[in-house]
């Protein structure tokens, strides 16, 4: 399980609490597209 301290890091990014909340999703899914991406050629 991964956590995280988010009013640190809105406070380090400059970023708000929405804009985080859109994000880690992305980053979270990243690794997954990319071995997706890798299994089809």
């Amino acid at each position: 399980m991964w956590t995280v301290h988010i009013p640190g890091i809105e406070e380090r990014a400059g970023a708000g609490h929405a804009a985080l909340g859109r994000l880690l999703p992305l980053i979270g899914g990243g690794p997954f597209a990319g071995t997706a991406s890798r299994t089809r050629s």
